[in-house]
This record gives C-alpha cells, structure tokens and sequence, in this order.
C-alpha cells in the first residue's frame, strides 16, 4: 500500500502515471482511466468514476464493458 500512496502523491501534484498491472482494485483506487490491452491492440477504456471492478472484469474477459467504455476505442482497437 505504500507505493500506492506514493503514485498517488505524485498523480496529485499533476503528474501522469502508467501502471501496468493485473491489480484492478489497486488501478480503481488510484486511477482515473483503465485500459485493456488484448494481443497488443487496445480493446477499450474505461473511466474509473463511471465503472466497477465487474466492467473492468467483463472488458478483459469478453472484450467488452456493459457500462463506461469508451465506444470509438472498442470499435477500432488499434487506434491510439
């Protein structure tokens, strides 16, 4: 919990952070988006304000969310 409270630090004087991890409630405490990468191709983000862990689970699992994905990104993955 100590290095969540230090990104969560450094988020709070302004500064962007990418965390790769499996950990979703860790990503949901201290992010402000989720993204899910499936053979190296975005499959869709989420923002952590509109979604629960189980929209996080389902965009992994099925490739899709049931609520909170951004539409344009699941529908052409490969864009950035």
């Amino acid at each position: 919990k100590t290095l969540l409270k230090i990104i969560a630090g450094l988020r709070d004087q302004g500064m962007s952070i990418i965390i790769i991890s499996h950990r979703i409630p860790d990503l949901m405490a201290i992010g402000d988006r989720v993204m899910v990468m499936k053979g190296g191709r975005r499959v869709g983000m989420l923002k952590v304000a509109d979604c629960t862990v189980d929209d996080c689970v389902d965009l992994i699992v099925r490739g899709d969310a049931r609520i909170g994905t951004d539409q344009q990104n699941a529908q052409n993955p490969s864009a950035v």
